[in-house]
């Protein structure tokens, strides 16, 4: 069987010339067809259930001033970097979504401390100079617990719960 993803227009099998023309429609056509033969499932282009949080820790890591920009030496230069990465990234960087504290401040229940001094020294410092301060200060509540798909988790609970 020739596979449909050949890119050539012109392609020799066993001495005899082949012309495809066929439109790139026909070809994506074809191709689904035969990875619907082998089980192989097209995923959804409407609605994406991908990891929002993996692809902001990857848009995180290309942005780091130490990323490489002509790429890791060797693997091994790749895992020394994503190992300090992932260090810096869990100990010291500061994420918005969690209230600016670090993910291990935050597993290890610290954040409900370090968020209550927080909005002490907010509230302090507003009552000594309210002028500077034109709305509220920010709310420093602790954000709970983080999900990494909380609609499927929804969902399956739900299952589970009729079931």
């Amino acid at each position: 069987m020739l596979l449909p993803w050949f890119t050539a227009s012109l392609l020799t099998y066993a001495g005899l010339l082949w012309r495809w023309e066929r439109s790139p429609l026909e070809w994506a056509e074809d191709s689904l067809r035969l990875f619907a033969s082998h089980l192989i499932r097209k995923p959804g282009s409407a609605s994406s259930n991908d990891n929002p949080f993996s692809e902001s820790i990857f848009a995180t890591c290309k942005a780091m001033p130490a990323y490489p920009a002509n790429g890791f030496g060797s693997l091994e230069a790749a895992r020394e970097w994503v190992q300090r990465f992932v260090q810096w990234y869990n100990h010291e960087h500061r994420h918005s979504g969690i209230q600016y504290i670090t993910p291990v401040e935050q597993h290890n229940g610290k954040d409900a401390a370090i968020l209550a001094r927080r909005q002490q020294v907010y509230g302090e410092t507003k009552a000594r100079n309210p002028r500077r301060w034109s709305r509220e200060i920010r709310d420093w509540r602790p954000v709970g617990a983080v999900h990494l798909n909380p609609e499927k988790e929804r969902r399956d609970s739900r299952l589970t719960r009729v079931a």
